[in-house]
């Protein structure tokens, strides 16, 4: 599960009955911030595992696992320095499922698209030498349509895990109802059942 809370909502209670009702395996939380960290400590009991990053710039993550990590780093990308979280948990199958947790700057100018084009690219190259299968799943701040996305995700080895099913938009919902720019890629073999 992937969702940005937006560092200024303030609607913490929403969000945690969201994340108990929907009790995933393994959460992403985007923009957190050091109130958010506060906030969600409370479901820190049913996800022993984490990688928390909290930032008040809007760019803050964090990463909960009810299944140990093997390996976990933290990296950090482009000109502001914007975290991204790449982990190694062990699968129920023979091969471990890697995580990379992103959040992109969004393509406001030249310089700010070069970088998130740059970024969705190098993470999926990179995600190419991992072993097992691979689930990127963030705020990559460009739709499914769009060229640097396009140009980026290898649909011989990934797909969509919206594809298929209703999603709600994550961002601008007054533009045509909303754009989905939040997005889970996973391997061609992995299956999504529900999204």
């Amino acid at each position: 599960m992937r969702l940005n809370v937006l560092s200024s909502n303030i609607q913490y209670n929403q969000v945690i009955e969201e994340i108990n009702n929907q009790d995933p395996d393994i959460l992403l939380l985007m923009e957190v911030n050091k109130a958010w960290v506060n906030q969600l400590s409370v479901i820190q009991e049913n996800y022993p595992y984490n990688i928390i990053i909290a930032q008040e710039n809007n760019f803050g993550m964090a990463l909960y696992s009810k299944k140990e990590f093997i390996s976990k780093e933290i990296h950090y990308w482009g000109i502001f320095n914007i975290p991204f979280i790449v982990a190694e948990i062990k699968d129920n199958s023979e091969e471990n499922l890697n995580i990379i947790g992103v959040h992109t700057l969004p393509p406001i100018n030249k310089r700010m698209y070069d970088d998130n084009s740059n970024q969705v690219k190098f993470i999926v190259d990179q995600s190419r030498k991992m072993d097992g299968n691979n689930v990127i799943l963030g705020d990559f701040n460009n739709t499914s349509w769009s060229k640097s996305y396009r140009d980026a995700i290898d649909k011989n080895l990934y797909y969509n895990t919206a594809s298929g099913f209703f999603v709600y938009t994550s961002w601008y919902r007054k533009l045509l109802g909303g754009l989905l720019i939040d997005h889970i890629i996973a391997s061609r073999n992995l299956y999504t059942y529900n999204c």
